[in-house]
């Protein structure tokens, strides 16, 4: 270490170094900026964000001949106003008033009057040229019917659900055979539409507390599990969108697990889908017991739920797949919903599949693979580290051998309790509690007492299980050591003799993503 009469002048030359760097940093932003704004000047067309076009001075102190605004459905008023604001002679809007509007938190109109009418607005209302829903003939407007984007088959159910209704029903000028090779690919090879109906497992729907986002683990295992298959036989890119954002941070968190390739999905809720475009959309509806239809999904003709389902299933330009839990959903949907008549569609002219032989390469083994039969070609299916599915028979051996080897802490969510079942597993919750390892228990709150029920939880107390109850509990789940977690169809405390599953992770990292979903630790804590 150098004396301290050294470090004087040492500090002296460091600050003298670090000014000449700063002012070599400032002329070069300097630099930079000149050579933006004569770029900008002399350019004959700019392309740039609205944020962009807010926030960088070289733009916005500038102006133009023309404005063109494209996507215009989504953008916010005071967005538009300030963009057409730097046109001298003409501004064009491009968009379609059938796709979704801006997204603004405060959704409520009546609480929020002034975001209501600004920040949820498009401009098509705005302008008149949608008055309550319909569209008004303008001298304004110039309509494109011609679509090149997607096959017959997809650009027919976008006629049904949207356009045909509004009286300016899209023409197909798209070529097949550029899509051939997304709509040959599996799942359901050669069909465009395929609805994979979740509904024989009848998996559960959770959601974010606090907030509403929802997310269903059941269904993004298969929707994942459908994009693997899809890029293994012949797709290039593939698509995974959901209404929730929940659902697809689970969905983003599936895919990095499975090791698919990043440039060939991508995930993302329908709004951030809009103006996107993939070989193959899988569009993960996610609602299920034990909530009322989402409002996302909920409403009729010119409706919200309308614009979303317009945009989702118009991003597939060779094959459309829609995961569904198609026995709920259709008798949750009224007669004349957007869902309702999407469903329909599906089922007059779409193949419909059982997404149980989707998931059962993750069966234990002795369980047939319903992908045996395909052949891929030269790429890899790959499958989804660490993954088993389980009946009741072959599930609680498993599921005993795992609290076996707890050390840390034992959840487990079963929305009721049966005598029966409790008898094969408080045993193992007895030494877990004897060796002081943790072990809560998460069941549904009655509203009239049962004398059966409140027996077996002062069993459990007793033992040392810690027993929490919440309103309206659904979830089937169990967390151990925070490395291992089941989830599925199955009260875990008090189903016997049933065809319900579950499915077993084993990877730390995914594991850690599904208590974050599920926030028990909130729940064990309080």
């Amino acid at each position: 270490m150098p004396p301290l009469a050294e470090l004087g002048p040492q500090l002296k030359g460091a600050e003298e170094k670090l000014k000449e760097l700063d002012e070599q940093s400032a002329a070069l932003e300097a630099r930079l900026r000149e050579m933006a704004s004569t770029i900008i000047r002399e350019a004959r067309v700019v392309g740039a964000t609205l944020s962009r076009l807010v926030l960088l001075e070289e733009l916005y102190r500038s102006s133009f001949d023309t404005v063109i605004i494209d996507e215009a459905s989504m953008v916010p008023l005071p967005n538009l106003w300030f963009a057409t604001g730097k046109a001298q002679k003409r501004v064009v809007v491009t968009g379609d008033f059938r796709q979704l509007a801006p997204i603004a938190i405060a959704r409520d109109p009546e609480k929020y009057p002034t975001a209501a009418r600004w920040l949820q607005t498009d401009i098509f209302p705005q302008a008149g040229i949608v008055k309550d829903r319909a569209r008004i003939e303008d001298p304004r407007l110039c309509t494109l019917k011609l679509q090149y984007r997607m096959i017959d088959a997809i650009g027919e159910l976008a006629n049904v659900l949207v356009y045909a209704r509004d009286g300016n029903p899209l023409e197909h000028r798209a070529d097949p055979g550029d899509y051939l090779h997304a709509t040959k690919a599996l799942p359901e090879s050669k069909k465009p539409l395929v609805l994979c109906n979740t509904s024989s497992a009848d998996p559960w729907c959770g959601r974010l507390d606090p907030g509403y986002s929802r997310y269903n683990i059941y269904s993004a295992l298969v929707s994942v599990r459908l994009a693997a298959m899809a890029l293994a036989s012949g797709a290039k890119t593939v698509g995974l969108v959901a209404p929730y954002r929940a659902q697809t941070r689970l969905l983003a968190k599936l895919v990095e697990e499975h090791g698919l390739p990043r440039e060939a999905v991508e995930t993302a809720t329908v709004h951030r889908f809009q103006g996107n475009e993939k070989d193959t959309i899988i569009f993960d509806l996610v609602d299920s017991p034990p909530f009322p239809l989402g409002t996302l999904l909920s409403g009729g003709w010119g409706s919200e739920a309308m614009r979303l389902f317009n945009v989702a299933c118009t991003r597939a330009k060779g094959k459309l797949v829609l995961v569904a839990h198609h026995d709920y959903l259709s008798q949750k949907a009224p007669a004349g919903d957007s869902l309702a008549t999407l469903l329909r569609h599906m089922e007059l002219h779409g193949q419909i599949m059982d997404a149980r032989n989707v998931i059962q390469d993750y069966a234990d083994p002795g369980l047939k693979s319903a992908l045996d039969k395909v052949s891929h070609g030269p790429q890899d299916l790959g499958n989804l580290r660490g993954v088993g599915i389980f009946n009741e028979g072959k599930f609680y051996p498993a599921f005993l051998k795992d609290l076996s080897g707890a050390e840390q802490e034992v959840v487990i969510f079963s929305p009721f309790i049966a005598e029966r079942r409790l008898a094969d597993v408080i045993t193992h919750l007895r030494i877990l509690a004897d060796q002081r390892v943790p072990v809560v228990v998460i069941t549904r709150e009655r509203n009239e007492s049962n004398q059966g029920t409140e027996e077996l939880i002062r069993q459990m107390s007793k033992v040392g299980v810690k027993v929490l109850r919440r309103k309206g509990l659904y979830e089937k789940l169990a967390f151990v050591d925070r490395k291992i977690a089941w989830f599925g169809s199955l009260n875990i405390l008090s189903h016997s003799q049933s065809s319900e599953l579950m499915i077993r992770f084993s990877q730390p990292d995914l594991t850690a993503r599904l208590i974050r979903t599920v926030e028990y630790t909130a729940l064990t804590q309080k």
